[in-house]
């Protein structure tokens, strides 16, 4: 109920705030044209008087040209002679007792332009005589009408002609105050029109009409609505013959326009604070078009410009130059002015050899560069297009792969010294408990029950070298390939669980929370079950042994295009201060100290068994965060 009390008042202060704007709108609007009339006619600096008569001519020239309108519709033409009815005319409602206001119509006399000719009406012709009282005669095509004005300011004037009095006195009485209104007035009105546009949109649903029509659409049909008001009241007030209408037409035309305008900057709010109105315009669209179509057919010549081999577009190029060198031999010989066409034909040529053997020199300076063993040096492609930026490229290539080569052959030198030494420490230090526990073992009688454990410890580290004899042998099949596979179809999804299941009792005594993460049972992929066992069970083996008690394990299985991801994540009990792409390596522990019992390696089997099988083996190592991903084509 709070919620809906408190729409309803924010929708009653909108609608109260725009009738204030159209209300200060209307007033700004009003004190403007009170202004302007005030500054065309000079009345702002003019004596009191001088502004009374100008306000009479205004009257006079009003009343002149009504008259002018009424006898030309009502009567046919003078020429002198005075129509039928003429004399039981009456123009204004009352005028005879009208005592202040008073006119003759007179027609024009044809021979010559402006003289009177016969009377044709004549309305209280005592004023014509009389003192104080302001007379003109305004001449038209048919008539010369002349216009009494006394002391209409008493209310003896007919209502049409009194109106217009009453109004230009009533703008020349405001005009001080037009200017200070009419400032603060649009000043309001524009601030109340912001406000109005900035609580626009603030509720989505009623916004969404707007999302679809495009910005420009919506700018166009404002536009359109702004003008065809404007000529529309135009045109329907060249029809009034009053103030009254002047003004009521005037503020239907201020509010249409005012609405039209704010509805269009609202639109354009919501438009602006949902995103992306640029995007969805026509002449975005347009442009996006045009862009597209101009990118595609650029695209499409350099790639044709690409494909042609460099002999045969030297060729073409040699083939243009003769081409132009025979039109400016032909026009200089029928007399035509080749000096500066030669000129900016010769200026080409010579930018396009300077620029080819500039690029050359650039790719000759790399290749001499690279001979001399410089392996980190790279080309500048800056400037190069075509056949030289592509051979620039090559060159780069050759350096960067004779790098890595080296490299990797560095590597293969390291892994050979570390092989042997880590292979001697790992296996001589079970023998050595073997030798010193069988040596115990013969100097105590065979009832004691340290003998028992003695031999204990003997079978403990007898099985653990044989483990790392098997894993030593197991790492050099699978690095050689030589490794029978027995691919079928495999559910990935069952293998975990079921490998997880073996490792959760170890898992729990290590303080780990084992969390299984599968997002389809029955994703099947083609591989060795053995083998893949063999690879998970390596993993989970690592993440009991080298995990920090307490964390969390988490096993997940995903499905992406066509592929499907096998996740391990744990957090290292020790600090991995080594690359995860070394942890594969044989021999290789995240533990440098080697304290624990691995032999460096579980993971080395782990992703030569994976890539045999034609899936993919990647570790991640974020801070204490290790993750291995394993990729497989789904079947």
């Amino acid at each position: 109920m709070k919620e809906e009390r408190r729409i309803r008042v924010n929708t009653a202060v909108k609608i109260l705030a725009y009738i204030l704007m159209l209300a200060a709108f209307l007033t700004a609007v009003f004190s403007a044209i009170i202004a302007a009339i005030n500054i065309s006619g000079e009345w702002y600096s003019k004596a009191h008087k001088a502004v009374i008569k100008d306000i009479y001519a205004e009257t006079a020239f009003y009343a002149a040209d009504y008259i002018n309108e009424y006898m030309s519709y009502y009567t046919a033409p003078y020429s002198g002679e005075a129509g039928e009815d003429a004399s039981d005319l009456e123009v204004f409602d009352e005028e005879t007792e009208k005592e202040q206001f008073g006119y003759s119509v007179y027609a024009v006399n044809g021979t010559e332009e402006g003289s009177r000719g016969a009377l044709l009406r004549q309305v209280n012709e005592t004023l014509r005589d009389s003192v104080d009282v302001y007379k003109v005669n305004v001449i038209y095509a048919n008539y010369v009408i002349g216009i009494y004005i006394g002391d209409i300011a008493s209310g003896e004037a007919p209502d049409e002609v009194l109106s217009t009095y009453e109004f230009y006195s009533k703008v020349y009485r405001y005009r001080n105050g037009a200017v200070a209104s009419g400032i603060g007035s649009l000043a309001f009105a524009i601030f109340i029109f912001i406000f109005l546009v900035a609580a626009a949109g603030k509720k989505e649903k009623k916004s969404q009409l707007v999302r679809y029509i495009p910005a420009d659409l919506l700018a166009a049909a404002a536009a359109a609505g702004v003008f065809l008001t404007i000529s529309k009241s135009v045109s329907f007030m060249q029809y009034f013959d009053n103030y009254d209408a002047y003004i009521a037409g005037i503020a239907l035309m201020v509010v249409l326009v005012v609405s039209i305008c704010l509805l269009f900057f609202m639109a354009m709010a919501c438009k602006i604070r949902m995103g992306r109105w640029w995007e969805t315009s026509l002449i975005f669209l347009v442009l996006s078009l045009i862009q597209k179509g101009l990118k595609a057919v650029v695209g499409k010549t350099i790639y044709i410009i690409k494909g042609i081999p460099i002999v045969w577009k030297t060729a073409v190029f040699l083939g243009i130059c003769f081409f132009l060198s025979f039109l400016l031999m032909v026009s200089a010989a029928n007399g035509g002015y080749v000096s500066g066409w030669w000129i900016l034909y010769a200026a080409a040529v010579s930018a396009v050899v300077l620029y080819t053997a500039r690029g050359m020199k650039r790719l000759k300076e790399g290749g001499e560069r690279l001979a001399e063993g410089d392996m980190d040096y790279q080309i500048d492609k800056d400037g190069l297009v075509f056949d030289l930026a592509e051979h620039a490229d090559a060159l780069n290539s050759i350096a960067k792969g004779m790098s890595e080569i080296v490299e990797e052959k560095m590597k293969s030198e390291r892994f050979k010294t570390e092989l042997i030494t880590n292979v001697s420490h790992d296996i001589n230090t079970p023998l050595t408990s073997i030798i010193n526990y069988v040596d115990f073992l013969k100097r105590e009688n065979t009832e004691n029950e340290k003998i028992k454990e003695y031999v204990e410890v003997l079978d403990r580290q007898s099985k653990r070298l044989k483990r790392l004899t098997e894993d030593i042998v197991e790492a050099s099949k699978a690095a050689t390939g030589n490794v029978k596979m027995n691919m079928e179809p495999c559910k990935v999804g069952v293998l975990m669980t079921q490998i997880m299941g073996e490792y959760q009792e170890k898992a729990e005594e290590k303080g780990l929370k084992l969390i299984m993460k599968i997002s389809d049972d029955d994703a099947e992929i083609l591989a060795d079950g053995q083998k893949m066992w063999r690879v998970l069970n390596n993993l989970l083996n690592n993440i009991c042994k080298y995990s920090q008690p307490g964390t969390r394990v988490y096993q997940s299985l995903e499905e992406k295009d066509e592929s499907v991801f096998i996740i391990y994540k744990n957090t290292s009990a020790q600090e991995l201060n080594i690359e995860g792409r070394e942890l594969t390596e044989r021999f290789v522990q995240g533990d440098i100290s080697r304290h624990s019992e691995g032999s460096g390696l579980g993971l080395s089997i782990a992703k030569d068994l994976v890539e045999l099988q034609g899936g993919r083996f990647e570790i991640h190592i974020d801070g204490d965060l290790f993750k291995v991903i394993m990729e497989f084509n789904i079947i």
